[in-house]
């Protein structure tokens, strides 16, 4: 939808809006002000569709341009990774680096031990309270 396709269409919805408030207002009957509020909120949502739509057209419009321009490119024209290599990064430490990391690990290491021995012995427990026939 172009501009003026877009202006047409909303001078359409107000200019029935407008028919419908001036034929509620003038009429004899009291004018209910919920179907007021009503006409209106559908007036604005219906502008709201008319200019939306179009703004998600051309949104998708752009984005279907992108992915075409996109696919187009040769793979070869990427950027190449430098492949993950652990060893790299170690070599890169210093000895404070270092110490402190064998520190970690070490404490991390003794940490796992006591967590499999609490296990170990609750699994003990359990089993020798199953044979008493506890």
């Amino acid at each position: 939808m172009n501009s003026f396709e877009r202006i047409f269409a909303t001078s359409i919805i107000w200019l029935a809006v407008t028919g419908i408030a001036v034929a509620m207002i003038f009429s004899q009957q009291m004018v209910n002000s919920f179907l007021f509020v009503v006409l209106i909120a559908g007036a604005f949502l219906s502008t709201a569709v008319v200019w939306g739509t179009s703004v998600a057209l051309a949104s998708n419009k752009a984005s279907a341009e992108r992915q075409a321009r996109h696919s187009e490119r040769n793979i070869s024209d990427k950027p190449k990774r430098r492949p993950h290599n652990p060893g790299n990064w170690l070599n890169d430490l210093d000895e404070d680096q270092l110490q402190a990391l064998e520190t970690a690990l070490t404490l991390r290491r003794r940490h796992l031990d006591e967590d499999e021995q609490i296990e170990l012995n609750r699994l003990l427990a359990e089993q020798e309270n199953s044979r008493k026939g506890y």
